[in-house]
């Protein structure tokens, strides 16, 4: 009887121990998230920018990323569909990139090759023009299964 409740005594130290340091580590993680910043454990930080702003302005979406020392502010204008991002550098803007996304909506998957276009996933991305060409092309693969798949 004893050695069960010197067993018994052993598991529930254990398992104090055990909740001790969960709760050790639960503490580790909310200081580090309230942290933010540079110094934060994740390297993607995404904050909001200004939510008055954003319910001002409808049709555009606000979003600022903070990779490494760098800040991008991207600005999406979902009813002309147009992405542009600008980098923050202290008190300088500077437009980095602008462009039409309308071609990318008609991409359902970017891991086949169609026609002369190689699979872009997991690439740098491509350009509007062969964007566009993809979509066609995926479009017509699209098309052809259906037509085998209805006989």
């Amino acid at each position: 009887m004893e050695a069960s409740e010197e067993c018994k005594g052993k598991l529930a130290k254990f398992a104090r121990y055990l909740l001790l340091f969960g709760i050790g580590g639960v503490l580790v993680l909310i200081v580090a998230a309230a942290r933010g910043g540079h110094g934060s454990l994740n390297p993607v930080r995404v904050g909001s920018v200004n939510a008055d702003m954003i319910s001002a302005a409808p049709g555009c979406l606000v979003m600022t990323t903070t990779i490494g020392t760098g800040t991008n502010f991207y600005l999406i204008d979902t009813i002309k569909q147009v992405i542009c991002v600008y980098q923050m550098d202290g008190d300088k803007i500077r437009l980095v990139s602008a462009r039409e996304y309308k071609p990318d909506v008609e991409i359902v998957d970017s891991s086949l090759d169609v026609g002369n276009i190689k699979s872009f996933e997991g690439g740098n991305g491509v350009d509007r023009q062969t964007a566009e060409a993809y979509g066609e092309g995926l479009k017509k693969v699209l098309e052809q299964y259906e037509k085998k798949k209805n006989k």
